[in-house]
Order: C-alpha cells, then structure tokens, then sequence
C-alpha cells in the first residue's frame, strides 16, 4: 500500500519560480533518453534563472492554456501560464532548479533551490504573472513522486529580516506547494500628513497657527523626518524617527505682514515631509494648504476750526489730523483745502496705525462775517498696491 503524504509549504520572497524548462506553448510525448535545460538571466528584475530535466524513460511536458489562478491565501489574482508533465520509467527522472536575484530592492538577496530524483512523476505548475498591490509573480505546484524531492530558500533583507527553509521528501508524495517571490507594497515606507485648517481667512498683522500631523502609515521605521512649509519654512518635528503606526504633532505660527499681501492676496502653501528607511528609500509625502488674506486701505481726514482770538488778524485756525486707518502704508499724501493756501503735506507716507497733524490759517474773507465759516478738506494718497486712497472732511 502506498504511503501517502500532504506537504503545504509556502515561502514569500520577491520574483518568479518559473518551473517548467520548455519554451511556452510547446508539447512533447515520447518515450528514450530526454535532456532539457534552459537559463534566463534578467538584468531589468536582477535575478537568474536555471533549470535542467534528464532521464530514460515515457515523458509527457507541455504548456496549458492560461487559466484564471485566485487563492484567498495568494499574493496572486491574475491570469496564469500552466506546466504539466508525467514521467515513468526504470531510469529515474532528474531535474533541478536554482534562482538567485541580489536586489529585489535595496539590501535585499534572495534564493531558492529544487531538484528531485523520480522513477513516477505528475505534476503540474502554475505561474501568475503580477500581483494584488505587490511586485512580483510565482508559482503555485501539485506533485505526485516516488522519489526524492528537495528545496531550500533563503532571504536576506538589511537591517530587517532573514528568512532561511529547507525540504526533503524520499518516498511516496504528494505535495501541493506555492512559492510565491513578493515584494509588498506594505513593506515599503510610507508617510501620512495633514494639515489644520486647510483653508482659512486670516487678516494683515494677525498672527495663526498651523497644525500638523504626521504618522508613520507603511510597515517599517522611518529615520530622518522633515518637514518644510512654503509659507512658514523648515518645521522643527520633537522626533525625526518613527515606529511604524507612530504620530508626530507639531504646530506653528505665522504673523501675516503688509509684505505678504504685496506678494499675494491668496496664498496656496505647499506642506511637504521627507523621510527614509534603513535601505535608503526616500518616502515623501504632500499637501496644499489656502490661506486667504483679508486687508483694507484706509484714510480718515478730520478737520478742527479754532477761533482766533486776535480780531485784527481776519484768520481762523484749523486742525487738520490725517489717520492710517487700513492695513497697507499709504504713499504720495496730499492734502488740499480750498480755503487754505500753505497747506505742507505733499509725498508724505503714513504706516499702519500712524497719524500726522498739522495746522494751518484760513483766511476770512469779506462778507463772511458775521455768520459760520465754511471750509472742505480732501486728502489722498496710494496705497502698497498701487491703489488711490482718499478721504474728505467738511467744517
């Protein structure tokens, strides 16, 4: 009676076991002496492949047509080329296969190994090409042998893993085994960040504050984290490492000035942190942030009579008082007054918040008394963004 085994193996590393040794679409049946090898050397993926078959004995070995191959427990959900091949014969079939790549990605080497020795044999192979969000293909295999079936692989990563695995079967088996070489996108770094408040309304001279978040999302630590604002400049973080699943808070503030509204009204920020793992693998990641500007221009002109208290002067008094009353300084003043011909206030600037007085004699005409004077004022200048700016007082 024969002894039956169940072997279910499955090893995660990062390319393709390509089982077969015969080019795709091709189909042999015979029987004598049988010698097949094939090689690949990949420069583009980085790995090499070799696999050899000879015996003496009935062979069957061909390619099926392409299947759709889905396992709940597979990297793998993609359409598939398919090996099948039946041997027996008193001269036992021997066959082996080796993979070596040395940089799946940086700091990682991987290898895998195959070779049995059997008088039976029927097997069959299949080899998903792609992935569920992971780089690589593989490789899911059925044998039924009596023989001698043996494997081993290994995988070393920097800094991170090392994974080694050896098989040997002599007798009797059956083995339903995949071998799938994959790289997961979870265990490249990864980098979250957000920002508050994305989009806000913040005046000349007030000051804000930004909040932000950044959290370490992939599955691997991140050294060096940095982060920089196209408004505010480089963001000190209190820890430039992160764990993965780790959060780093950090705020800032900013005071808004007469010069950023110069430079523009509306403002769409760049946030941006870096960050890198123990490869070397540089993670970034990136938002906007709007910062909308609210400002005024403003001149506020009052104007004070004093009387004089010298009747042979035929003069009033006046006080006239000019206020900043924007955000933006205010260039080229001039003040006129119909009434007053000495008035001195010609290119004068004005600051946020400044005020000038000044006084002058209006002269009091015949006719004019008895009775109120009359006089109106004006005052204009430009303003930081080249804009009039005016105002008008009546006593």
């Amino acid at each position: 009676m024969r002894a039956e085994k169940h072997v279910f193996a499955t090893v995660a590393l990062s390319l393709c076991l390509m089982m077969s040794a015969l080019p795709s679409d091709a189909w042999v049946n015979g029987t004598g002496k049988v010698s097949i090898s094939r090689s690949v050397v990949n420069w583009n993926d980085a790995f090499e492949y070799y696999n050899t078959l000879s015996g003496d004995g009935h062979l069957e070995i061909g390619s099926i047509p392409p299947t759709y191959f889905d396992s709940s427990n597979s990297s793998y959900g993609v359409k598939s080329n398919a090996i099948r091949m039946t041997y027996s014969g008193n001269v036992p079939l021997v066959g082996s296969k080796r993979i070596e790549s040395t940089s799946l990605s940086n700091g990682t080497k991987a290898s895998i190994r195959e070779s049995f020795s059997a008088n039976q044999m029927v097997s069959e192979q299949t080899h998903p090409f792609g992935s569920k969000g992971s780089r690589g293909v593989g490789t899911n295999t059925k044998i039924s042998f009596n023989g001698t079936y043996e494997t081993s692989s290994s995988l070393h990563q920097t800094f991170y893993k090392d994974v080694n695995s050896r098989q040997k079967y002599t007798g009797n088996f059956d083995i339903d085994k995949e071998v799938s070489f994959v790289e997961p996108e979870h265990q490249k770094p990864s980098l979250s960040l957000d920002v508050s408040p994305s989009n806000s309304w913040v005046g000349v001279g007030t000051t804000f504050t930004r909040h932000y978040n950044v959290a370490n999302t992939g599955q691997v630590p991140i050294d060096d984290i940095w982060l920089i604002d196209s408004l505010l400049g480089p963001i000190t973080l209190k820890n430039s490492h992160l764990e993965p699943g780790e959060v780093a808070i950090v705020e800032a503030d900013y005071t808004i000035t007469e010069k950023d509204v110069r430079i523009h009204q509306s403002m769409n920020d760049t946030i941006q942190v870096f960050g890198s793992d123990s490869q070397g693998n540089l993670v970034v990641a990136s938002v906007k942030a709007s910062l909308n500007l609210i400002f005024s221009s403003c001149l506020n002109l009052t104007v004070v009579p004093y009387q004089n208290n010298d009747t042979f002067d035929n003069s009033e008094i006046y006080l006239y008082s000019i206020e900043n009353c924007g955000d933006l300084t205010v260039f080229d003043l001039n003040l006129t007054d119909p009434m007053v011909v000495n008035l001195n206030v010609v290119d004068s600037v004005l600051l946020p918040g400044e005020r000038l007085n000044l006084t002058a004699n209006r002269a009091i005409f015949d006719g004019e008394l008895p009775g109120e004077l009359y006089t109106k004022a004006f005052v204009l200048g430009i303003d930081s963004m080249g804009k009039e700016v005016a105002d008008v007082a009546e006593v």
